[in-house]
Formats: structure tokens, sequence, C-alpha cells
């Protein structure tokens, strides 16, 4: 009953942080609704869930945030995406999927329980010596997105964006800034550049080798167009300007709702 009460509020309201706080353990179910213009949503578990336009789209849109529990920013646009989707003021014309990455460190409001999650991916959770709750969550992070990318599939030549969204915990010569995962000796995608220009980060940075992150784990496994964006200082909840974070918000309105994205160097 707990659950169903918690779903229908959710289906209502779009508060997707509410609802994945709620429930921060695995829930081992997933639940399929379908909203006006024929949007099909899909929760596969605890803070993933995606979303399939009526008319198919060749643009896969990955967008997460809360790998680490205490970046607060990021965590809020997510769920304020999802509000606008959900309440219809936000029309979803790409796969999407939204993910709210460290459930329980965000109720702790740290940076992770027992180890960085950033640095699990590719497999690497695997190697741990424990079962921890950051392995169980790489795990079922890593199950949902070969699930998501799978369609891409059947598509020729598809889309594949993925944008990971922080904040720092120390000072930088740039507030705001994106880092592209080494690319295993892909060119980098100038289109996709063009995005963070529009999105009012200051400078781009580049990977130089593989790593254990999510953006590395996406571009590399399924060469998508993926990136690391750091968008400012952490925050608690409720203390971040969205001012600020606008301009980034405003550019994966666009992403989602398939408008053209707006080209600016930086």
């Amino acid at each position: 009953m707990l659950f169903s009460q918690h779903w229908a509020s959710f289906l209502s309201s779009g508060q997707f942080l509410k609802l994945t706080r709620a429930f921060e353990d695995p829930l081992q179910r997933t639940e399929t609704f379908v909203l006006n213009r024929g949007i099909t949503g899909r929760l596969h578990d605890t803070g993933i869930l995606s979303f399939t336009p009526q008319s198919k789209s060749d643009t896969f849109l990955l967008i997460s945030s809360g790998i680490h529990g205490n970046e607060t920013a990021p965590i809020e646009m997510v769920d304020q995406l999802c509000q606008a989707i959900i309440k219809g003021e936000l029309e979803v014309k790409v796969n999407l999927m939204l993910i709210i990455g460290n459930p329980a460190a965000i109720d702790f409001g740290q940076r992770f329980v027992e180890q960085n999650l950033n640095r699990l991916f590719c497999g690497l959770y695997k190697k741990q010596s424990s079962f921890d709750y950051e392995v169980k969550r790489a795990e079922m992070i890593e199950k949902s997105v070969y699930q998501f990318f799978a369609a891409a599939k059947s598509i020729d030549k598809p889309k594949l964006y993925h944008l990971d969204m922080h904040t720092a915990i120390r000072t930088s010569k740039y507030q705001r800034f994106a880092l592209c995962p080494y690319l295993d000796g892909r060119p980098l995608n100038q289109d996709f550049i063009s995005i963070f220009g529009g999105s009012g980060l200051q400078t781009l940075l580049l990977g130089n080798q593989p790593a254990g992150t999510f953006s590395y784990f996406t571009s590399h496994i399924f060469k998508a167009n993926s990136a690391t964006l750091e968008l400012g200082k952490v925050r608690p909840f409720g203390e971040n300007d969205s001012v600020k974070f606008l301009p980034v918000k405003t550019n994966l309105e666009k992403m989602i709702s398939a408008q053209l994205v707006t080209k600016k160097s930086f």
C-alpha cells in the first residue's frame, strides 16, 4: 500500500526525487504508465526513469544526477524536468532516461555511503570485495542503461547522448565546465560540443585515459556522446540559485523536446 500511495502521488505531481527518497533500496519491480500525447514512461527501479515518445525518434538522451549524493542542484534540475513532463508542460520527443544515482547518499547528505560511485562503472563494481550500496547501485544503473540504449540497435545511425551533471566540492578556475571522457581514438563530435556553449559553460576539458566514471562507461560501451558537467559549488537542498542553472536547464528542455540547440562558442 505504501508504494501505491507514493506512486499515485508521483503520477499526479511528477516529484521524482520524493519517490526516489521514499524507496532508496532496490524496488525490484518496474512500473509502466502512459501520459498525454502517447508518451510512455517506465520506472526501471529506484531513481531510474525513462520516457519513450509516441513518434519514433533516432535520438537517445540520458540525463543523470546525484551520482554523488550531496550535489543537489543537478538532482533538483532532474526533478524539475520530470515534473514538467508529468504535468504536460514539457513534451518528450526523444528517447529519454533520467537518473538520480545515489539515493542513500542523498538522504545522508553526503558524497557517498561507502565508496565513490563514480569510480565503479565499466564493470569495476564486479572487482569490489564487498557488495555494498554503491556496488549495487552501479550494477543496477549499468543494467538499466544497457536496456535503454538497446533500442538504438535497430536504428540506422542513432544519436546517443549522455550528460552526467555534478557540482564541485573544491574551488576551480572555472565554476562551470564540461569534461568529455577519453574517446578511445574517436573524433570529438562538434555538434555535441555546441551544446556546452549554449548551456553557459565556460570551458571544455578532454579526458586522456580510461576511467571508471559514468560518462566514460556510456562513451566507451555505447559510443555515446558523453560528458560530465560541473555546474558550480555543492550546496544543500533549497540553497541553489536557480538563475545560475537556467541556461543548462533550458538547453536540456530543448534537447528533450527535439528543438535546435543554441550554437555558441566558449
